[in-house]
């Protein structure tokens, strides 16, 4: 038997939905330029190779990504000066982004909270938060 919406005549729409995770900024984030991606994410993300990086009211950047060589074994992505100097710039310790995983070769990063170019305004953005 046909779904209800076939028998209405209402088209069938795919919606896709990027995987966003929030990143508290550490100290070793805001100092070395780099951050892990959560093991629940790591599986949209390139494991070793090189990303772009775009960087909310600053444009791309390059990146490169590693498997973390800590216990958990998670992806970290290293964006260098560019991205340290992103943070130390936009955030300070304890500061929140989202990172929006565009594809496995693309992430976004901005501020959860209206900081940086943002601050202030309303940028309309839609955020959903995955936990799985």
């Amino acid at each position: 038997r046909s779904p209800r919406w076939r028998e209405l005549g209402i088209a069938a729409v795919q919606v896709t939905i990027d995987p966003v995770f929030a990143l508290k900024l550490g100290d070793a984030e805001l100092e070395h330029g780099c951050f892990d991606v959560p093991a629940a994410f790591d599986r949209y993300v390139l494991a070793n190779g090189n990303v772009t990086l775009n960087l909310a009211g600053r444009g791309g950047a390059e990146g490169r990504t590693r498997r973390a060589g800590d216990r958990y074994g998670t992806v970290r992505v290293d964006g260098g000066e560019p991205l340290r100097q992103w943070f130390a710039n936009t955030g300070a310790s304890n500061a929140v982004l989202l990172v929006r995983i565009q594809d496995r070769l693309r992430l976004a990063l901005d501020w959860a909270h209206g900081r940086g170019s943002d601050a202030g305004r309303d940028t309309g953005r839609l955020t959903l938060m995955s936990s799985d």
